[in-house]
């Protein structure tokens, strides 16, 4: 479970709304050339290939830098829209087990003081 954050205030809030509108649609349109589960391998599997991940994008195949940067702009859209909103009052914890991540990396909190 994530904390809600404090109130970043207005104008922080106005800043990250530009950044999701700018963002938003480059990351969702990136989606869109990201190969999908059931497509080949790449040849390259090195992780931090950048011409490699772009041969394999342009070749309609998988490879793990395009992975790691689909997680991690998902991730900072997730942020941003959370952060674009006005903190809210703490809910309960939620009865049951947590469900494990969908993704290898773990989540960070992260709480902003004014």
């Amino acid at each position: 479970m994530v904390d809600t954050p404090p109130d970043i205030g207005p104008q922080v809030r106005a800043i990250v709304r530009k950044l999701l509108t700018i963002l938003g649609p480059l990351l969702e349109s990136g989606a869109a050339l990201i190969p999908g589960a059931d497509a080949p391998r790449g040849r390259c599997q090195q992780t931090w290939c950048p011409a490699c991940a772009v041969a394999a994008v342009a070749a309609g195949e998988q490879h793990p830098l395009v992975m790691i940067i689909a997680e991690h702009g998902a991730t900072l859209l997730a942020v941003l829209q959370s952060a674009s909103h006005p903190a809210e009052a703490p809910s309960a914890p939620a009865a049951g087990p947590v469900a494990p991540p969908q993704s290898r990396y773990q989540p960070i909190p992260v709480t902003i003081q004014d």
